[in-house]
């Protein structure tokens, strides 16, 4: 069985272009080489840009032009009170033409929903959000979970898609979460997302250990994408799966590059 599948942290479909335009130093969590933009003077003018400039036809456009069968998206709004917080996942499943689910990690107060969604060529047979424990040694972090759906393909599949929190802390207990609903499921599985981690990293060694990885033999930085320094984002597929091929799509339409790959399962009796 062979899939073509996309992973990409969409940044609430924010005017990443446009933003990057005007301001010299972006927006952008993470960043390095950032100041630190809450001492910024202009930072409540740059939040509001951030938060209303949302243009979803460029996420949808590129979905379209890669074609994938499952589609991983981190960084997406829900419905909520604010005008700004909409049904994300729903408008580019119809611009898709996709199956979809979307994953409430947390709910911002006079906001909205934020999380994780999966958008399948295939029909999801079935789907869930599993929240990830918060740890009690940092209070108040953002929530994050892990959607796990079953996609009816040429043989059912498991996806798992996740948004791992920037902690080592938070990313030992997001794998924890994840091999114990690995260990309950019996066919192919794929895990793909934002994982704020680089590969080197010991918190992600319990993947590796468990599934392979579409960049195995490189490690092609995807954040962030104006100037990507380190790679964060992850396509994973359960052993023995092979991919065939692995591409970063150099392309700044968020603060992350897309990645893409194709993975081969054998499914021989």
């Amino acid at each position: 069985m062979k899939l073509n599948v996309m992973t990409f942290n969409i940044c609430h479909g924010a005017d990443y272009p446009e933003l990057l335009k005007k301001y010299p130093v972006p927006l952008c969590f993470g960043y390095d080489k950032n100041d630190d933009l809450c001492a910024r003077s202009d930072f409540e003018e740059i939040l509001r840009e951030w938060r209303d400039s949302v243009t979803l036809d460029p996420v949808a456009n590129l979905i379209n032009r890669l074609d994938c069968d499952i589609i991983a998206l981190n960084e997406v709004r829900g419905q909520g009170e604010a005008y700004y917080y909409t049904n994300q996942a729903e408008y580019l499943a119809n611009c898709t033409n996709r199956h979809f689910y979307f994953a409430k990690s947390v709910t911002f107060p006079g906001e909205g929903a934020y999380g994780t969604a999966l958008l399948s060529r295939f029909p999801i047979k079935k789907a869930q959000t599993i929240p990830i424990p918060p740890i009690s040694e940092h209070p108040g972090r953002e929530p994050r979970c892990l959607l796990k759906a079953v996609v009816e393909a040429e043989q059912e599949v498991t996806v798992f898609i996740s948004h791992f929190g920037g902690l080592p802390l938070e990313q030992q207990m997001a794998v924890e979460v994840l091999r114990k609903e690995m260990e309950q499921v019996t066919t192919p599985v794929l895990f793909l997302g934002d994982l704020n981690a680089i590969p080197e990293s010991k918190e992600l060694q319990g993947v590796y250990e468990r599934m392979v990885e579409a960049f195995a033999k490189e490690n092609p930085a995807t954040f962030p994408s104006f100037e990507p320094s380190r790679k964060i984002d992850y396509i994973f597929a359960s052993k023995p799966a092979r991919f065939s091929k692995a591409e970063v799509i150099k392309e700044i339409v968020s603060d992350h590059y897309p990645l893409v790959a194709e993975v081969l399962f054998d499914t021989a009796e």
